[in-house]
C-alpha cells in the first residue's frame, strides 16, 4: 500500500476514534432527582465568607508523594509533624470586605501532591448512594459523602465496610427544603451541619418518598450535637491556582462539593495518551458545560494529572487537555463509570485553555467558580438546652435561647439555632398538618459565661400567626458530660399565639451592688465658629465604671440636678449660660438600676 495512502488512512482512522471519544453517550438523567438552587450573589457571600488562599501538605499528602517517589529513587520529602489541617484563608463580610485573615496553628509543610489521589478508596469513605427520584442532591453531597468522609477520616473509623459514621441525608434535606420536595441550598446546609450536627444513616435511614418528616427522636439530636462539623471553607476551582488547592485538599485526604449544571455536561471518553495504555481508557469524562440546566451538588473525591481526551481532535496531546477530577454523584453505582465520573480541569476553567477547542454556550462546571469542605468540630459541648414543643405549623414558630447573670433578667448573651425558626413548611414535625410533640437538644455552650448558678438562662417562643398556637411543655439546661439536669423553667406549658412568650431557667437573685464610681471626670470649654456665628459649650469626660452585670447608662448633674443621660463617656452641655459657674459631677448606673455615688466634681463656666 503506497505510503500515501497509509497516512490519508491513519488520518481517517484517528479522526474517527476522536469522534468516537468526543460525542460518548452521556450517562442517564432520566429517574434521578436533581436539587441544588442556583447559587446566587448573596448566597456565594455566605458561603465564600472563609476563602482559602494557600493549602499546606499534611502527612497523609506527603507519604502519597513520598510513595511516588520512593519508586523512582528520589530523596524522601521531610515529613510534617501533623496530620491536622493547615490553611490559610481570609474572612470577609458580607459586604465582601476582608475583615481578617486567619492561620491555623498547626505545623506543615510545604505544597506536595502526588500524580494521582482516588479517597473514595479510603475506609472513610461510605458507598456510593442514591437519591432516587428526590430532589436531595445538597443532603447528599454535604452530609453524606463529605460529612461522613471527614468525620470518620479524623476518628479512623470505617465507613466502607461498617458504615460507623455514615450521616442522614434526610436528615438534613428535610429540614432546610422549605417543606417543598423542590431542592434545597448550599448555605442551609453548611448552617444545619456546624450548629446542630446529623443523625446517623443508621438512626434515620434515607427514604426517596419522604421529604417532609423530621426526626422526632430526641437521642438523635442529642447524638447529633456530638456529630458537628466547623463552619465551611471556599476554594476557588475556575483557575490553576484554585485547582492547585484543591489538588492539596485532595492529597491531604479531604474530599471537597460543589455546585455543577449536570443536565449541560458535554461527555467523551478517556483516551490514552500516545505510546501509553491509560487504565481509564474508555471510561466518561466531562469535558464541558454548555448551558445551566439541572443544577446539582457533587463530591470531588480525587484526581489524576494523566487523564487525557483529544478535545480539539488534533491527534497531539494539548496541555490543556490533560489532568481530571474524580467526582462521586448520587444516583447509585450503575450510573457513569460506577456511580462516578471523570471531569476535565478544563471543564472547571473560566475560559477553556485547549488550543481549537470553543465549545458553543461554554461556561465554567462549577456553578460559582467555588468548591467547599469543612472539618470535624472536635470542640467539646459546655453546656445544652432541652425544649419539648409542640406545633402544627413548625413554619410559624421560632426559638431563641439566651443568657445573663443572674441579677439581671434581660438576656446578655443570645444564642440562634438554625432549626426551629420559621423553617420546614406549614406542617408538623412529622411531615403530617395536626399538631404533634417533640423533643429537640439545642447546643448552648456561648451562654455559660460563668457557673452555671450564677446565670439566667432563657428561652423566647415566638408564633408569628394566629389560630395555631405554639406550646412548650418544658426547657431544661443539660450538663453535657453527665447528662444531668442543671435547671427546669416553671410556667409550663408555656402557650404563644402571635406571640414570643419567655421561659427562665435559674435563680433570680436581685443585685444590690452599684457600679463603681466614675473617675477622674475633667471638663473644658469647646468654642465652634461657623461662619459669623460662634458657639460654645462646656465640654465634659471621664473614665468608664465597672460593674458585674454591665453598666447601663451615666448620668450627669449640673449644680446636683442631673440634666442628662448618656451611654458614652462624654458629654457637651450647651444648654449652660454664659458666665455663670456650674458645677458638674457624674455618676453611673447597672442593668438592674443600681446607681453609684457621684464622682468628683468640676467648676466652669463659658
Amino acid at each position: 500500500m503506497p505510503r500515501i495512502v497509509k497516512a490519508i488512512l491513519g488520518i481517517v482512522l484517528l479522526f474517527a476514534l476522536n469522534i468516537l471519544f468526543i460525542n460518548a453517550a452521556s450517562p442517564p438523567e432520566s429517574g434521578f432527582g436533581l436539587g441544588l438552587k442556583p447559587i446566587t450573589p448573596d448566597e456565594s457571600k455566605i458561603i465564600d465568607r472563609n476563602r482559602i488562599l494557600k493549602v499546606y501538605a499534611n502527612q497523609r499528602a506527603v507519604d502519597r508523594v513520598n510513595s511516588e517517589r520512593a519508586k523512582k529513587n528520589l530523596q524522601l520529602l521531610p515529613r510534617p509533624s501533623s496530620n491536622i489541617e493547615k490553611v490559610d484563608y481570609t474572612i470577609t463580610d458580607n459586604l465582601g470586605a476582608t475583615t481578617s485573615t486567619s492561620t491555623s496553628t498547626a505545623t506543615s509543610t510545604l505544597a506536595a501532591v502526588p500524580a494521582q489521589v482516588d479517597n473514595s478508596t479510603l475506609a472513610a469513605f461510605p458507598k456510593i448512594g442514591n437519591q432516587g427520584g428526590q430532589s436531595s442532591c445538597v443532603a447528599w453531597a454535604t452530609t453524606y459523602y463529605l460529612m461522613s468522609h471527614q468525620i470518620c477520616m479524623s476518628l479512623g473509623c470505617d465507613n466502607k465496610n461498617l458504615a460507623e459514621r455514615v450521616y442522614s441525608p434526610r436528615w438534613t434535606y428535610n429540614m432546610i427544603n422549605g417543606g417543598v420536595d423542590a431542592g434545597s441550598n448550599f448555605s442551609s446546609a453548611f448552617s444545619l451541619l456546624s450548629l446542630h450536627g446529623a443523625a446517623k444513616m443508621s438512626e434515620l435511614p434515607y427514604n426517596s418518598f419522604d421529604p417532609l418528616s423530621w426526626d422526632m427522636n430526641p437521642a438523635d439530636w442529642r447524638n447529633a450535637l456530638d456529630n458537628r462539623v466547623t463552619s465551611n471553607f471556599s476554594v476557588g476551582i475556575n483557575t490553576d491556582t484554585g485547582m492547585a488547592s484543591v489538588k492539596q485538599l485532595l492529597a491531604n485526604g479531604n474530599v471537597v462539593t460543589f455546585g455543577t449544571y449536570i443536565s449541560s455536561w458535554q461527555y467523551a471518553n478517556v483516551q490514552s495518551q500516545p505510546g501509553t495504555t491509560s487504565p481509564f481508557q474508555g471510561q466518561t469524562i466531562v469535558i464541558s458545560q454548555n448551558g445551566s440546566l439541572g443544577g446539582h451538588a457533587m463530591t470531588i473525591v480525587g484526581y489524576d494529572d494523566s487523564i487525557w481526551v483529544d478535545m480539539n481532535a488534533s491527534g497531539i496531546v494539548d496541555a490543556g487537555e490533560v489532568g481530571a477530577f474524580k467526582i462521586a454523584n448520587s444516583w447509585g453505582a450503575a450510573w457513569g463509570n460506577a456511580g462516578y465520573v471523570w471531569a476535565s480541569y478544563d471543564a472547571f476553567r473560566t475560559t477553556s485553555s485547549v488550543s481549537g477547542f470553543a465549545p458553543s454556550g461554554r461556561i465554567q462546571l462549577s456553578q460559582n467558580g467555588s468548591a467547599y469542605y469543612y472539618n470535624y468540630n472536635t470542640s467539646a459541648l459546655k453546656l445544652v438546652g432541652l425544649v419539648t414543643v409542640a406545633h402544627a405549623a413548625r413554619n410559624q414558630m421560632s426559638l431563641q435561647f439566651g443568657s445573663s447573670s443572674n441579677s439581671v433578667q434581660t438576656p446578655q448573651v443570645y444564642n440562634y439555632p438554625f432549626a426551629l425558626s420559621n423553617k420546614g413548611g406549614a406542617y408538623a414535625f412529622d411531615g403530617g398538618v395536626t399538631e404533634v410533640e417533640s423533643s429537640f437538644y439545642f447546643d448552648l455552650s456561648n451562654l455559660l459565661t460563668s457557673s452555671v448558678d450564677q446565670q439566667l438562662f432563657y428561652l423566647m417562643a415566638r408564633d408569628n400567626l394566629t389560630g395555631q398556637a405554639l406550646t412548650v411543655r418544658s426547657f431544661q439546661v443539660i450538663d453535657p458530660v453527665s447528662g444531668v439536669s442543671l435547671g427546669s423553667s416553671a410556667n409550663v406549658p408555656l402557650v404563644a399565639d402571635l406571640s414570643t412568650q419567655k421561659l427562665i431557667v435559674g435563680n433570680y437573685v436581685a443585685d444590690a451592688l452599684a457600679p463603681t464610681v466614675p473617675q477622674n471626670l475633667t471638663g473644658s470649654v469647646a468654642t465652634t465658629k461657623r461662619g459669623k456665628s460662634i458657639t460654645s459649650a462646656i465640654k465634659l469626660s471621664w473614665q468608664a465604671s465597672s460593674d458585674a452585670n454591665g453598666v447601663a447608662k451615666y448620668s450627669v448633674y449640673r449644680n446636683s440636678v442631673k440634666i442628662a443621660d448618656t451611654s458614652s463617656l462624654s458629654y457637651s452641655d450647651t444648654g449652660a449660660s454664659t458666665g455663670v459657674i456650674y458645677t458638674y459631677q457624674v455618676t453611673a448606673t447597672d442593668t438592674s438600676g443600681n446607681e453609684s455615688a457621684k464622682s468628683n466634681s468640676v467648676s466652669l463656666s463659658k
